[in-house]
Order: C-alpha cells, then sequence, then structure tokens
C-alpha cells in the first residue's frame, strides 16, 4: 500500500506565486513572422511605425464639387453662386484639371482632391445642368477635405511591442499597408487528465465513471488565453502511466498542465513521481485556498509543470489565478487584460475561512443603478457552478 504524505506545507497564494517565479523567468518565447489574417489575438512582437501617410493623398470626405473657398462666401438659398465644372474625379483616379477662380470639379467620397480646390460643397447644397453648378451654401477653407498624413503621420508610432492584435489592430496595419507582422511564438502547452474513473466526452458511461471535464475545460482555456493547447489524453492512477505523460509533454510543450491526483491521499500520485525529474522540483505543494488548495506548482527540467486539482471549479481557481497569467508573459502580453470590477451588496453574509483565501462563484443582477450579489452555495466539485456564475468575489483569510 502506498504511504500517505501530508501537504509539504500550505503556501499563500502570492508566496506560491513570487517563489515560483523566482525560479523560472517568464518571458517571451520567440518571434514570427505570420499573415497578417492570422494575426487575431497574437502579441506584436515590434513596435509599428507607419511607412505611409493615411491618407496617402488629400481626399474628399463627401460627394460633392471641390472649390475655391472664397469663390462660394456670397452663396445663399436665394443668390447660389454659379461656377463652371470643368471635369470629373471618382474614387481611385487622379485629377486631371487644377482648380481656379470661378469653376469647380466634381468629386466622389474618397476621391483624391485636385490641385488648387481648398474645400469641397457637398453634393446636397449644389445642382447642376449643362456644366454649371450652383452652389447654395457657403464652405469654409478646408470643409470637408482629410488633408494627407492626419489620420496616420509618416514614421508614427502606430501600436507598441506586447499589444495583443485584434480586428481593430490588424485594420490600423492594413491601412498602413502590412501583410505581415511578427509576432511572439504561443506558447504550447501540453494538457492530461488523471483518474481510473475517467472517460472522454461522447463515449459510454459505465458504473462508477465521469466524464472528463476539465481537458476541455483547459483546452478551451488555454486557447483563450493566448496558448496553443496540445491534449495528450487521459492517464490511469498509476505512477509510470503518468511519468510518461510528464514525459511527453515537457517535450512537445513550453508548459504542462494536469489535472487530478494533486492531494496528500494515498491513491495521489503527482507529488510522488515529480520527485523522480530533474529540478528545481516542486515549488508548492497546497495552496491557501479555497476551492484549490490541492494544486501542485513545480519547474522539471527548467519547464513548468502544474498539477491541478481534479474538481472543475477548483482547476478554474486555479488556472485563472496562476496559469492564465504566466501564459500571458510567455505569450509576450505586456499588460494583461483588464478585468472587470463590480461594486455590490449581498443580502447574505460572505463567508471567509480562517487562513485561506476563498474564491466565492455569485450571480450579479443589477436594479436601477445598484448592483446585487448572491452566493452559489456549491462545493468545489459542483460542475454547475461553472455555467452559473456571472462573476467571483474574493475574500480575503480570516
Amino acid at each position: 500500500m502506498s504511504k500517505r504524505k501530508m501537504f509539504r506545507k500550505l503556501l499563500d497564494l502570492e508566496l506560491a506565486i513570487k517563489n515560483f517565479y523566482e525560479v523560472y523567468k517568464a518571458e517571451p518565447l520567440g518571434v514570427e513572422e505570420i499573415d497578417l489574417v492570422e494575426g487575431i489575438r497574437r502579441v506584436l512582437a515590434e513596435d509599428i511605425f507607419s511607412p505611409i501617410n493615411v491618407p496617402p493623398f488629400d481626399k474628399s470626405i463627401v460627394d460633392g464639387y471641390a472649390v475655391i473657398a472664397e469663390d462660394t462666401y456670397l452663396a445663399g438659398e436665394t443668390n447660389p453662386v454659379k461656377l463652371k465644372v470643368i471635369d470629373r474625379v471618382r474614387t481611385g483616379y487622379s485629377p486631371r484639371k487644377v482648380v481656379t477662380r470661378g469653376t469647380a470639379v466634381e468629386v466622389d467620397t474618397g476621391a483624391m482632391v485636385p490641385r488648387g480646390a481648398t474645400a469641397i460643397v457637398p453634393v446636397e447644397h449644389t445642382e447642376e445642368e449643362d456644366g454649371i453648378v450652383r452652389i447654395y451654401k457657403r464652405v469654409a477653407h478646408g470643409a470637408n477635405i482629410m488633408y494627407s498624413g492626419t489620420d496616420i503621420g509618416y514614421g508614427e508610432l502606430v501600436l507598441n511591442k506586447g499589444r495583443l492584435l485584434s480586428f481593430r489592430e490588424i485594420g490600423v496595419l492594413s491601412a498602413i499597408g502590412f501583410k505581415k507582422v511578427k509576432v511572439y511564438r504561443k506558447p504550447k502547452v501540453a494538457i492530461f487528465s488523471i483518474g481510473d474513473e475517467l472517460v472522454p466526452p461522447g463515449e459510454e458511461l459505465g458504473r462508477a465513471k465521469i466524464y472528463d471535464v476539465n481537458s476541455n475545460l483547459l483546452y478551451s482555456a488555454v486557447k483563450e488565453n493566448l496558448g496553443e493547447p496540445i491534449f495528450l489524453g487521459i492517464a490511469k492512477d498509476d505512477a509510470d502511466e503518468v511519468i510518461a505523460f510528464i514525459e511527453k509533454g515537457l517535450k512537445e510543450a513550453d508548459l504542462v498542465l494536469s489535472s487530478g491526483s494533486t492531494s496528500a491521499g494515498t491513491s495521489d500520485i503527482v507529488y510522488r513521481v515529480i520527485e523522480g525529474f530533474k529540478g528545481p522540483g516542486i515549488i508548492a505543494h497546497g495552496l491557501k485556498l479555497a476551492p484549490g488548495k490541492p494544486t501542485v506548482i513545480s519547474v522539471l527540467e527548467n519547464k513548468p509543470y502544474i498539477g491541478l486539482p481534479g474538481n472543475p471549479t477548483s482547476a478554474l481557481n486555479v488556472f485563472q489565478l496562476i496559469v492564465a497569467p504566466l501564459l500571458w508573459k510567455l505569450a509576450g502580453l505586456k499588460s494583461p487584460p483588464q478585468k472587470i470590477k463590480l461594486i455590490g451588496e449581498s443580502p447574505y453574509r460572505l463567508s471567509g475561512d480562517v487562513g485561506r483565501m476563498v474564491i466565492q462563484g455569485v450571480k450579479i443582477l443589477k436594479r436601477g443603478d445598484d448592483y446585487h450579489v448572491y452566493p452559489i452555495r456549491s462545493g468545489s466539485g459542483a460542475i454547475r457552478t461553472l455555467g452559473d456564475a456571472d462573476g467571483f468575489v474574493v475574500i480575503p483569510p480570516t
């Protein structure tokens, strides 16, 4: 029979994280150049300076007539100014004529403003007949013209290194002519679950068996937090099999995550098999965290291996508090994503725990301008908490 081994020493979450980063230097894992269209949710590995002016030419922001502004100063509803139309400029074509006093050039929205013009009269303030345009409203110098470089100037710093790319940034990069972009490599994360009782979703569920929730949960969480997940499968409660999974993960990935078998019972394997790997080894075995106490944080062969609790809510807590910030660092993200923080009232007492930080799932209701918070009463093994919780309340140790 395996000998029971108690938790080495329960650590405060902050101390465990501090000790981990003293042993493991989390930094970007390399740079690669990719097509811009593949850049969504990737992190920039270089500062971006614009190689062009945007717009690259003075352009009209309305359909109308390019004129010399002074020609319109006497225009009114009852006494329109008459100008001779000498050219028409469509979007994507260069003007052929120069605007002089007494003349106008019809332009489309986005078309290049012809030389000599100092304003654009919107088409709704005009009438044209037989090559003569009547202008019923005056315009000021520069009206309805976007001048070259007023949006983005040549040589201007547009995006900073470490910026997470969304469709907005990809649009900006397209506007300055980028087809490819340099980004940090995604951290590869090997994932496996441990437990004789686990069955992959979709297969028949036998007696005393449960579906493996954590593999899909962690796979999705890794993708959402800038990582590239690699699913290794489900390991039995067997030391040799768990060792083989860890070895495979260390070989194929930058970070290894397992869930289950992390406690200090006779059938729990993780904390024992780690001792057979090259160090630094275990940083923490057990956290002052509820739910999430049975967590193993280690560095094996200079790569992080984190054993998460088997209960899905516990695993998710530890992932959000420890693994997600680690992935952001490895992915090169300069600033962590901003979390939405709300201030609300609860009709129930939110109780802490002696010596442990408590993460309490809550429902959030808004009445008028006030938020009301209702704790979800469930244990760390309750699956429904994952779907029911609108947010979480962090309760300090009592």
